[in-house]
């Protein structure tokens, strides 16, 4: 974890003056039993495959990719972003081989076969919304119920 006495002056002011959202309410649904999930992962770190468009800095649109995809590109580009971990070992970023360990144990139902990345950092997080409401109708068309949130 960052200390916030770490970071540059540039980034400490950055973060001190976004505009986060905020939303008046807050959906919620009781989720079913994790052996009955069907779980798509999310991701913020501007992964793709290697044959895909590169995310442009401010982009909101997403790429889709596989839970078998090895070879992954990431575009996130930002001075406090790190892609050495992500090399080595792509669970880092997007855990597929312990969520996989979790459906052969029987824990969780299994996994959806398309999962998603977006750019993130943006400086207009409302531009996200129709790609987002997008993204969620593909997710619902192929069944899934539960969405791990893989923020970097």
């Amino acid at each position: 974890m960052v200390r916030w006495s770490d970071l540059s002056e540039v980034s400490r002011t950055s973060f001190a003056n976004y505009g986060f959202v905020a939303f008046d309410d807050q959906p919620w649904v009781t989720p079913p039993p994790p052996k009955e999930r069907r779980v798509a992962l999310v991701s913020s770190a501007g992964v793709h495959k290697p044959d895909d468009k590169p995310f442009a800095w401010n982009d909101h649109d997403w790429r889709s990719f596989s839970s078998d995809q090895q070879s992954f590109r990431v575009s996130h580009a930002s001075t406090n972003f790190d892609r050495s971990g992500f090399m080595q070992d792509r669970n880092l970023y997007l855990p597929f081989d312990r969520l996989n360990e979790l459906v052969d144990e029987g824990v969780l139902g299994s996994l959806a076969p398309t999962h998603y990345s977006f750019m993130g950092g943006s400086s207009a997080p409302e531009k996200f919304l129709p790609h987002a409401e997008s993204a969620i109708a593909a997710m619902k068309a192929e069944g899934v119920n539960t969405v791990v949130l893989a923020p970097v």
